[in-house]
């Protein structure tokens, strides 16, 4: 089983389904954080009072009031008071989606729900973890969908299958490809060369004997696959592709540009930055949701539009311009970025020798060109490099971390990754080193810890960088 083998020995991939829950949810200080003693894992309570005590090979974090844990060489799951919810009898088990696990046993998956109840037999080569409501199972090299009641839906019969999104799955006989609603319900014949498009506001791009269109949820064809490409449904228009020219499509067919554009970007308050011809002798503009060049075609690049500006150069020149086309103001600089939260990167010089400032909404330089390279403004903070370093300074330009980082990671519950000759460590948002950088490796926070590499061992740590080990 490729997608769920999650082995407990293996700690960054299994710490991973845990990351995805907690970003969902509130930050906080967990009740109980995975505790190292000798070889064996246990819980601790904040301060390293151990709680559940240090009997298993390997844990991982709890979720939702369940934590999944190896005794011997068999896995099972815990309450928050040690007691064996699922006992260890597993060769393996999934993280809880939709309140079930895939387990391995005898070498065949089942699935279990979150009180340890078997719903399936354990009967299958291949299993994939529930969404909406369904999942994917494989059976003598087969494959067919199991409901959440454990009952298949549509007995083993696809040579592929993939996970419902939004509704649908794609599945697959004699290499072509069928879509499939959640009542088991083919909707559309064997006719596709790929599983080439998701459902998006009910409608998704489809690709037959090398031509691309889109079908409605019914399988009706309601754009006629007649191009040689055509990209996710997106602000309720299509984009599709002949002879590598793009256009627009609406919901009715309708093309409401010709295939003549070399780019279309997304649309951002509206309007799509577009060009025409080459890459380095095409003209770049905007397009409306409607198809007209709204902003003429006579720029060398644009960027989107972001609180009603954008930047744009015209021959040697980078303007700030409005949603009119007028222009805002002309600037010196030799290249500049999209905005974002009213402040725009701009370089002065060359790709190789120039430096980087940042300009406001009116063209003015408010930062100094002074950094070697610089990144977005996000949260009011940027990161920027002065030789080969980074550190972080806020919108005023104010410098609130010395350029003295090899790597700094974005923040994740107000503490960001930071790596420093060799280590790696963690700062907050007014740049102070917060943990020291003394581990090997470390991960995000999540849920109040993170899980760090030390001397070639993994350890949780706290927001104190108190490490979770005796």
């Amino acid at each position: 089983m490729q997608q769920k083998r999650i082995k407990l020995q293996l700690p960054f991939l299994l710490f991973l389904s845990f990351l995805v829950l907690a970003q969902t949810l509130p930050a906080q200080v967990p009740v109980l954080i995975p505790i190292q003693k000798e070889d064996k894992w246990g819980f601790a309570g904040p301060g390293k009072k151990i709680i559940i005590p240090c009997q298993y090979e390997r844990v991982s974090p709890f979720e939702s009031g369940l934590a999944r844990v190896k005794k011997g060489d068999k896995y099972g799951f815990i309450n928050t008071k040690g007691k064996e919810i699922v006992p260890c009898q597993y060769e393996s088990v999934s993280g809880f989606e939709e309140g079930f696990s895939i387990a391995e046993k005898n070498d065949k998956y089942g699935y279990i729900d979150s009180t340890g109840n078997v719903i399936t037999a354990f009967e299958y080569e291949d299993a994939r973890s529930f969404n909406g409501g369904m999942a994917a199972i494989s059976k003598n090299g087969k494959w067919g969908y199991i409901n959440n009641t454990g009952k298949g839906i549509y007995t083993p019969d696809y040579d592929e299958a993939t996970a419902f999104l939004n509704g649908f799955a794609w599945v697959s006989k004699n290499n072509k490809w069928a879509l499939l609603n959640t009542t088991g319900k083919e909707i559309t014949p064997f006719l596709f060369d790929d599983k080439y498009g998701i459902f998006i506001d009910g409608v998704a791009a489809v690709k037959k004997d090398g031509k691309a269109g889109y079908i409605d949820s019914e399988g009706k064809e309601i754009i006629a696959l007649k191009y040689d490409g055509a990209l996710p449904w997106k602000d309720g228009l299509g984009v599709v592709i002949t002879s590598s020219q793009y256009g627009l499509v609406d919901k009715s067919g309708k093309e409401i540009t010709p295939c003549e554009y070399s780019r279309i970007g997304d649309f951002s308050e509206g309007l799509a930055n577009t060009s025409k011809g080459s890459l380095y002798t095409g003209k770049s503009g905007y397009l409306d949701k409607t198809g007209k060049e709204v902003i003429p075609f006579e720029y060398d690049f644009t960027t989107p539009f972001s609180n009603g500006v954008a930047t744009v150069r015209k021959t040697s020149t980078i303007s700030v311009i409005d949603k009119t086309g007028k222009e805002i103001a002309a600037t010196a600089f030799d290249w500049a970025d999209a905005f974002s939260e009213g402040m725009a990167c701009v370089r002065k010089g060359d790709f190789s020798t120039g430096k980087k400032g940042f300009i406001d909404k009116t063209g003015k330089e408010v930062i100094t060109c002074q950094y070697t390279d610089a990144k977005k403004f996000k949260n009011g903070i940027a990161q920027v490099n002065k030789n080969k370093k980074w550190g972080l300074i806020d919108l005023s330009g104010k410098e609130i971390s010395p350029c003295v980082y090899d790597f700094i990671a974005d923040f994740s519950e107000s503490l960001a990754r930071v790596k420093k000759n060799g280590k790696w460590g963690y700062i907050n948002t007014s740049g102070k080193e917060v943990i020291t950088c003394r581990f090997d490796d470390c991960g995000n926070f999540n849920n109040g810890i993170a899980l760090v590499e030390l001397t070639g061992q993994d350890l949780y740590i706290d927001k104190k960088g108190i490490e979770y080990r005796e």
